[in-house]
């Protein structure tokens, strides 16, 4: 068993989205105290999505053990996993809710993601480029999460190419919800000068 100095991921929570808020406040003042051009709602937004980052790195990274005690470089045997569609269908016939629990959490992790960057950010407003953004993050995370298991930071933590192909799935309906969104504001929009 790992011991050392662990951080949990409610922590990085409890103070990530506080110093998000606080960094978005003063952002806006000092904009505002400028005379520049701000947007509550897109200000709103932001906190949102920062909000979101911050959860997602506290779901996939933490807790983390820094400092740990017992030491052993490596990677555990059988934390990683290269063929794909092996663990979604070895959760599937897994019984009990931990194997929906864990497809469902990897198809829904990038949703978030694919919706607010492109709300964001009109440069990712193309399917392709939310796609590959999705892929990058997840693939950042595997990456990681091998990295913690092989110092020994965590150790329940696994590098899995289905969680790669869910998570990119899951961005990819969060652009989807986004297209939807964007379409119908802009329906709404054109229909406005029709009604006044």
């Amino acid at each position: 068993m790992l011991s050392g100095t662990e951080i949990r991921p409610v922590s990085l929570f409890v103070i990530g989205v506080p110093a998000a808020l606080i960094i978005i406040v003063i952002v806006f003042i000092v904009n505002k105290s400028k005379g520049r051009k701000v947007s509550v709602l897109r200000e709103t937004v932001k906190f949102i999505f920062i909000t979101y980052l911050v959860l997602l790195v506290s779901l996939a990274l933490f807790p983390i053990n820094f400092f740990p005690k017992d030491v052993a470089f490596g990677i555990t045997p059988g934390n990683v996993n290269l063929i794909p569609f092996k663990t979604i269908i070895f959760e599937l016939g897994r019984h009990g809710s931990i194997g929906i629990h864990n497809n469902v959490g990897n198809l829904v992790l990038l949703a978030p993601l694919g919706f607010f960057v492109p709300l964001l950010f009109p440069r990712f407003r193309k399917l392709h480029r939310c796609i590959l953004l999705g892929f990058f993050v997840s693939l950042a995370i595997e990456i990681l999460q091998l990295l913690e298991d092989y110092f020994s930071l965590a150790s329940y933590r696994a590098a899995d190419i289905d969680d790669i192909l869910l998570n990119v799935i899951s961005a990819f309906i969060g652009f989807l919800i986004f297209s939807l969104f964007f379409k119908l504001i802009k329906t709404i929009k054109r229909a406005k000068p029709e009604n006044d």
